[in-house]
């Protein structure tokens, strides 16, 4: 099938800004980061991995504004977002991720997980570093009766000198059986790509039940925090929002922010990646 794009290049000094249309992603890119991850041979990367519910709090409240507040103050410069409304009615027709983008100068990719009428709904990345390409992978929906398709949103994004990585981002399915297929297929999917991967998201599961089906696979994934509550916001007991990795990273701060502008928590995680 082929992809149709179009392409629009605005030049205003010092700004370079581009956005692409294509029939599964929209990506913006226009700003890169001051200063570079990488130093000698090792990166240190902040990251945050937020299911946003769609704005909405624990007040019944929309307020994105109050979304943008809780990642500007978080210091993380790779942020994963779920539940995220692109044009839909109950959220005013806004492009949620172009707003918050928009209020904290970070590029962005959006993809689709469920098309509605109108807008869709989905994940969005957002990152101060540049974007080099992204992807937006249906993944495997075998119980029709879970009525919502999920995807994997994968970024590719330069950290330095040419060095990059891939951010990709999901949203698993309720049903266990499905989750299954779908984490699976994802562990198998990073095993064929060629550079470090760091996979966020909410999985709708905890890291013993993903864990158990990685099973002993020494070159697929493993999970960079564990233990971190999240869901519900209002009074957390699981840890379903969570990082993993196909790469040597060493772990050097993590936890959930506590805040009442979602009904998840955001999940905060610094690293150092060898290269």
């Amino acid at each position: 099938m082929k992809r149709a794009f179009f392409i629009v290049i605005i030049m205003i000094f010092p700004v370079f800004y581009i956005s692409v249309y294509s029939n599964r992603v929209i990506v913006v890119s226009y700003i890169d980061i001051e200063e570079p991850a990488y130093t000698g041979e090792t990166a240190s990367l902040e990251l945050l991995t937020y299911n946003i519910h769609h704005g909405v709090g624990l007040d019944g409240r929309l307020n994105l504004d109050r979304i943008a507040r809780v990642i500007d103050k978080s210091g993380a410069d790779i942020i994963g977002l779920n539940e995220v409304d692109m044009r839909r009615r109950r959220s005013g027709f806004k492009n949620q991720t172009a707003y918050l983008a928009k209020k904290l100068n970070m590029n962005y990719a959006y993809g689709p997980g469920k098309n509605g009428f109108p807008g869709s709904y989905g994940n969005a990345i957002l990152t101060r570093y540049p974007i080099i390409s992204t992807e937006n992978i249906a993944l495997p929906q075998s119980n029709r009766d879970t009525k919502e398709s999920r995807s994997l949103l994968k970024v590719e994004i330069e950290i330095r000198d040419k060095r990059s990585i891939y951010i990709l981002l999901t949203h698993l399915s309720l049903d266990r059986i499905e989750r299954e297929e779908q984490f699976s297929w994802i562990n198998n999917y990073i095993k064929n790509l060629n550079k470090p991967c760091i996979l966020m998201g909410d999985f709708n599961a905890g890291i013993y039940e993903l864990q158990t089906y990685l099973g002993n696979d020494e070159k697929g994934l493993r999970p960079l925090l564990s233990g971190v509550k999240t869901y519900p916001a209002s009074n957390p007991v699981s840890g379903i929002d969570l990082f993993f990795s196909n790469y040597q990273m060493e772990v050097l701060d993590g936890y959930a922010i506590r805040t009442n502008a979602s009904d998840h928590l955001p999940l905060y995680l610094k690293l150092r990646i060898f290269t």
